[in-house]
């Protein structure tokens, strides 16, 4: 009889015998092996690993409901055609697990080492976990081209999968998904126990989200109390018949009590309470209990362990109806670690009477910010939008209008602008709700600043306007949006200010009250998609034709300053990146003298500070930083432009600026991080300046000082003293600060110069040099990294036995670096060796 069917399994037709040979009539697979692929091509496309990924694991769901356990799941069994079905191939192992399958000392060889789950060393019964394993390996080989947890022998492999759980996948491939990393996680747990099952694998793959795990402490405590209940013990208090008269939330539990006081269910929790809230979200007629628990560490340490957010949904009869961890359940595209702050709003989205439990998170530190909405109907949570700017206020549209949210928030990468968005909700029907996450994949979610992403069912952008140049007093929490009888908006600041938006969304007064320009509004920020870097494939002359193109199509939107602001603030950056930075820096001089945006000004300075003019810039950013206009705006008067002062001021040899700024920075964290974030700071300097101190080596990072860490490792490796671990400690940083990424992988090549691995830092080295070239161009503190960058890649290529060639690229380099910087003195360095 032929194995079970399904279509991700290679179909066995039938059992012949001849003499003594036995043969198998199959079906034919075209295509090669998932090994043959790896061994062509090294890692694949993330979404490639996934489609193999959700085909195995259905192959696998589909066995293990039969009763049957593979045994050998490993890319040399999964046979990937070019087109077509992903197959599940070499069935010849598989066993029933009614048989209670064990592997013994002599039958180890069962399998293929490489790919063996852990409890395959032990003798114990073999179960649908093993194979979960050995698709958990194949997986994170296909991603990173890695084996992981690989030793010489098979014991000692299975003897370190015992103990030890494999590096991260991001670690080695930053653009895995992050719920992908964790469900490889899952399924590599030493303990077959902790493992996901089949089904669970590829319910994951087919939502592409996966389900936080609870707390084993969690699971203890439910299990004890499922003990009481069914033992009966008496005198267990803790749970009684009486109805829950009142929830009562302490700093670290939440209890129900009955009409007389007496506890009637109870639950701790492992970090603190920090937001409660009420309300029937289910619609049952009863109050249900929100809360947040939050433990974040609130100095601006990189190095801190911060526990949370969670939201937790609580019936009043003690049973959770939701556990939220936003952190774990995220689409984030910034360049900054998850660290999310969460803040709780109750609003009537749907306009049914009913409060819906909205979270709104934002980062630790920086400025990227998420909105979450549940769905009691679905029990889902929805992440609706991600912005790329805090959200200052956020409120349900008011009854008369369509369901949905209002909000005002900051754009960091649209001037740093404030902003007016409009988001409206489906009807809440659950056949249209249980399409939203296969619509949400393929279309993409709710991003602001560029309408080209797709509307995402049920939600869809209705209006998104930059509010006006002089908004600051609008950018501070307590504005309010509020709807006139004659269909206009109303933004009013916390102190008393007043904007008024027409039903266009126009304001009023200005020069286009009264048009429907909302199409219009759209399409210019469709526009602005094509002077993104990371999508930028313009020539000059073809920046400067779509420039011309949309000033002319979109003349009355531009007739309102805040779109002239904006469309010189993408427009010039990408000149910049294609050598025009004389053009890049007309047009912000002209945007800086008409509207005096600090934004305009931060980005005008990086450009002056790359064509040498250094004091002119230190000035322009100074002016900035101290003007109180200015510094109303945030973050490029209180962080962004301090850091480029910085950086200018080391180029310029300027003591009194790199004073300046390192003031400034070090001022804006608690009064007792000062001096450590002081110190951070000051070992950059002492490091381009070639004036390392001993406290130099040792430097941690922080929120304003993020780069700490791959400082006092590069300083390590000037001085000669590398520690051991420090390759594996600036792999961990890399991941945890990804807006210093670039330091990051520099101090791996020192460390790796430092362990005479040579090879290896020039190839890295050159690699890095290749990703700094283009943002260089318009950013002045990649430009200063590149010459680093370019100046220890020469080293690494001294080291490594290429004297000569490294000579000669040190003499084509050196004069076009700063005299008396760390570039130049290495380069120094290396000419001195041959004679130069």
């Amino acid at each position: 009889a032929s194995r079970p069917g399904h279509p991700n399994i290679v179909s066995v037709f039938d059992l012949f015998e001849t003499g003594d040979h036995l043969f198998l009539s199959m079906e034919l697979v075209e295509g090669r092996s998932l090994r043959s692929w790896l061994e062509k091509e090294g890692p694949l496309p993330v979404d490639r690993v996934i489609a193999i990924g959700r085909q195995t694991a259905s192959a696998l769901d589909h066995l293990h409901a039969k009763g049957l356990v593979h045994r050998d799941v490993k890319p040399g069994n999964i046979l990937v055609p070019n087109t077509g079905a992903v197959k599940l191939c070499d069935m010849g192992l598989a066993r029933p697990l009614k048989e209670g399958v064990t592997v013994t000392e002599t039958e180890m060889v069962v399998g293929t080492p490489n790919y063996m789950a852990p409890e395959q060393a032990t003798g114990t019964e073999l179960t649908g976990a093993s194979d979960i394993y050995g698709l958990g390996l194949t997986l994170y080989q296909a991603l990173t081209g890695e084996i992981p947890l690989k030793e010489p022998t098979a014991i000692a492999t299975l003897s370190r999968r015992q103990k030890e759980r494999p590096d991260p996948v991001r670690r080695k491939r930053p653009d895995c998904p992050r719920w992908l990393d964790r469900l490889i996680r899952r399924m590599l747990e030493p303990n077959p126990r902790e493992r996901l099952t089949a089904a669970a694998v590829f319910k994951a793959f087919e939502t592409r989200r996966l389900v936080p795990r609870p707390r084993r402490r969690t699971v203890i405590a439910a299990a004890a109390v499922l003990i009481v209940i069914a033992t009966g013990i008496s005198g267990a208090r803790l749970l009684t018949r009486h109805p829950t008269a009142v929830v009562e939330v302490g700093t670290m539990s939440i209890t129900g009590r009955d009409g007389k006081g007496h506890t009637t269910w109870h639950r701790e929790f492992d970090i603190p309470v920090v937001s409660e809230q009420r309300a029937d979200v289910d619609g049952d007629g009863k109050e249900d209990v929100i809360i947040i628990l939050s433990q974040k560490d609130p100095s601006y340490s990189r190095s801190s362990t911060n526990d949370g957010p969670e939201i937790w949904i609580f019936r009043n009869d003690g049973n959770v109806m939701s556990r939220f961890l936003p952190e774990q359940n995220i689409e984030w595209d910034f360049d900054y670690d998850v660290e999310i702050v969460a803040s709780l709003h109750l609003l009537d989205l749907n306009h049914d009477g009913r409060s819906e439990v909205v979270v709104v998170g934002e980062h630790l530190n920086f400025f990227p910010a998420v909105v979450f909405v549940y769905r009691p109907s679905i029990n889902q949570w929805d992440q609706v939008m991600t912005h790329p700017g805090n959200i200052l206020s956020i409120r349900a549209t008011p009854p008369q209008s369509e369901p949905g949210l209002r909000f005002i928030g900051v754009n960091n990468r649209l001037g740093v602008q404030g902003f007016l968005g409009e988001i409206f909700i489906a009807d809440d029907d659950e056949s249209n709700l249980l399409n939203v996450r296969a619509q949400r994949e393929k279309q993409g979610l709710q991003s602001p600043p560029f309408s080209a992403m797709n509307p995402s069912p049920p939600y869809r952008w209705n209006a998104y306007v930059p509010l006006p140049l002089n908004c600051g007093p609008f950018l501070s929490e307590g504005a309010e949006v509020s709807s006139l009888p004659n269909g206009n908006l109303k933004i009013m600041s916390s102190q008393g200010q007043v904007v008024i938006y027409d039903r266009y969304w126009n304001p009023a007064p200005g020069p286009n009250a009264g048009k429907d320009f909302k199409a219009l509004r759209s399409a210019f920020m469709d526009q602005l998609y094509f002077f993104s870097p990371g999508i930028q494939k313009l020539d000059a002359q073809s920046i400067e034709d779509l420039r011309t193109a949309i000033l002319a199509r979109f003349e009355p939107l531009l007739a309102e300053p805040a779109y002239r602001l904006i469309l010189d603030l993408r427009s010039a950056p990408a000149l910049a990146r294609v050598g025009r930075l004389d053009k890049a820096q007309e047009i912000l001089r002209e945007t800086v003298q008409e509207t005096n945006h600090p934004d305009a000004t931060y980005r005008l300075a990086h450009f002056e500070g790359l064509s040498g003019n250094f004091r002119v810039a230190t000035d322009r950013i100074t002016r900035m930083m101290t003007i109180p206009g200015y510094r109303a705006f945030g973050t490029r008067a209180l962080f962004d432009g301090p850091h480029l002062a910085l950086r200018i001021g080391i180029e310029d040899h300027d003591p009194e600026t790199i004073d300046m700024a390192i003031t400034w920075l070090s001022s804006q964290g608690r009064s007792a991080d000062i001096g450590r974030v002081a110190e951070a700071l000051r070992a950059r300097a002492n490091l381009w300046g070639n004036d390392l101190q001993p406290e130099d080596l040792t430097v941690t990072s922080w929120g304003y000082a993020p780069s700490g860490e791959a400082i006092a490792c590069l300083a390590r490796w000037r001085q000669g003293v590398n520690r051991p671990d420090d390759v594996a400690a600036m792999d961990a940083f890399i991941t945890r600060n990804p807006d210093a990424a670039f330091e990051g992988r520099l101090a791996r090549s020192a460390a790796l110069l430092g362990a005479g691995q040579n090879a290896d830092a020039f190839d890295d080295l050159s690699f890095l040099v290749q990703q700094l070239v283009f943002p260089s161009k318009d950013d002045f503190s990649n430009h200063q990294l590149l010459d680093l960058a370019q100046a220890m890649r020469v080293v690494a290529l001294e080291a490594d036995g290429q004297g000569d060639r490294a000579r000669t690229e040190a003499g084509e380099l050196l004069p076009t670096l700063t005299p008396e910087l760390l570039p130049a003195t290495l380069l120094k360095e290396i000419l001195s060796k041959g004679g130069g």
